[in-house]
């Protein structure tokens, strides 16, 4: 009944590789909303938002170096898909996001139990491991024994009974990502998925 989406908006969700993000970082900000994987992105989120059965609620926490939950002026800490008032400026919310800076998963998976209400379901949306973390100490420049360390620390963070699944829009030169996050979601009962670059057609 209520579904928290974990969006990560670091500035490697504005490209494939790490070169091409980089260089999308010099862009301004419209640029980087305006993105070919982050649109995709965003497009993804909006159809499983759509896709929400009646009853249910939302909510949207965006992540990059610091925590972004989508919050509206009156108040409401999970959304109704079914209200359009509420989708419209839920929509507006996500477009305003603009995706740089590290990915501190860990912060992310720590504030889950924070919620007077506990989600029944997480979707995770992300493109690879970790940068960033809290309880993990990293150096300026991480290799892929410190981002699976990263992921550790992020995953020890995580208190919730809840079904994981993660949707994986994979940075290239990432191999181990793909498998962890697999696992992560193995051992929480959900799926993860790769969406094709067609997905979703909307």
């Amino acid at each position: 009944d209520h579904i928290l989406f974990l969006v990560e908006a670091s500035g490697g969700m504005v490209a494939d590789n790490i070169e091409q993000a980089a260089e999308m970082m010099e862009e301004d900000d419209e640029t980087k909303q305006n993105s070919d994987k982050w649109v995709r992105v965003k497009k993804g989120l909006r159809w499983m938002i759509a896709n929400l059965k009646e009853g249910a609620s939302y909510k949207i926490v965006f992540f990059n170096k610091d925590v972004m939950p989508v919050e509206l002026s009156y108040g409401q800490v999970w959304f109704d898909p079914y209200d359009k008032e509420v989708t419209l400026d839920v929509l507006e919310k996500i477009d305003e996001v603009v995706p740089e800076g590290g990915a501190n998963l860990e912060r992310a998976f720590d504030m889950v139990d924070e919620f007077e209400i506990d989600p029944d379901r997480i979707v995770l949306i992300a493109d690879g491991l970790p940068t960033q973390a809290d309880s993990y100490q990293m150096p300026s420049a991480p290799d892929d024994h410190d981002r699976m360390n990263a992921f550790r620390a992020a995953k020890k963070a995580l208190n919730t009974t809840a079904p994981v699944n993660v949707l994986l829009y994979p940075m290239m030169n990432d191999p181990g990502a793909a498998v962890y996050f697999w696992r992560l979601t193995d051992e929480y009962g959900g799926a993860m998925v790769c969406p094709s670059n067609s997905w979703p057609n909307i």
